[in-house]
């Protein structure tokens, strides 16, 4: 579908990651569900190595909460392990730029769920994602993460859902739910529809560039390229994702600098710029 100029409706600009969760289950209608309907039910797509533990399991968390069903899914069905650099308690980068203890405790508690331990294959032949209520992409900048990012096999289930949402229905009442953060929006970005990414004419935030060199110059002298998912020659996750937009320039939003549990706020809040349609 090609407009002329970028749809205003599809997306909410996330500033905190309880926010975030709150947002999506809002837009997936809880609590307004009554008593005998039922709950809705969330997809989320994790790499195989290299995900951002916060990112996947403070939604959680939330969600269980809310009572919303959730099934996780990787590529080939198996159990997703996080980046150990961020699950590390002990870890001097897991304190200065990760996740809270809270949050590793959510992290945990997880990895020991049902849904966790039993994840679905997207690759699967009879794999069905529309029968999910909302997707949730969380994202990751460790290297593993590009087999997630560039999966042919997951764009195609993207490609095939996102036009479920109201950015493309323009239909509130059955409208289905997409989430991305961080690098997760790369998964869009490389999702296509006739030639052109399925977020082409919409309004989006993503990983900063700013904010991956910042990160990267922080750490380059003991980790190297670490945060640059990309490598050093690579384009960063902000120049991708501006490559496949008609008008960048209006529908790009670089997000807001949040404050939460990490030592260099200015750094971590890049791991929740999220992208709602």
């Amino acid at each position: 579908m090609t407009t002329n100029s970028p749809k205003k409706n599809p997306t909410l600009q996330v500033i905190s990651k309880h926010h975030l969760t709150y947002t999506l289950i809002t837009r997936l209608k809880y609590p307004f569900v009554t008593m005998t309907s039922p709950a809705p039910h969330v997809l989320i797509c994790m790499s195989n190595n290299g995900q951002d533990p916060v990112e996947t399991a403070v939604p959680w968390s939330i969600f269980r909460e809310k009572n919303i069903t959730v099934t996780f899914a990787t590529a080939n069905g198996e159990v997703a392990k996080a980046d150990e650099r961020l699950t590390d308690r002990a870890g001097l980068l897991r304190k200065t730029m990760g996740g809270s203890e809270a949050d590793l405790d959510k992290y945990e508690a997880m990895t020991k769920d049902h849904s966790f331990l039993t994840p679905k294959s997207w690759e699967s032949p009879d794999f069905d994602i529309l029968q999910y209520d909302g997707l949730l992409l969380p994202g990751g900048h460790d290297k593993p993460i590009k087999a997630y990012l560039e999966s042919e096999s997951l764009h195609k289930l993207v490609a095939k859902y996102f036009p479920h949402t109201s950015h493309t229905t323009g239909n509130k009442r059955e409208e289905k739910v997409v989430a991305a953060i961080c690098h997760g929006v790369l998964v869009l970005a490389n999702s296509k529809n006739n030639g052109k990414s399925v977020i082409h004419d919409a309004k989006t935030t993503c990983l900063t560039g700013t904010l991956e060199n910042m990160a990267y110059q922080a750490t380059r002298l003991f980790m190297g390229d670490y945060y640059l998912t990309y490598g050093v020659d690579g384009k960063n996750t902000e120049q991708q994702v501006k490559e496949v937009l008609d008008k960048p320039e209006e529908q790009y939003v670089p997000g807001s600098v949040m404050t939460g549990s990490y030592v260099f706020p200015f750094l971590a809040p890049c791991c929740f710029l999220c992208t709602f349609f």
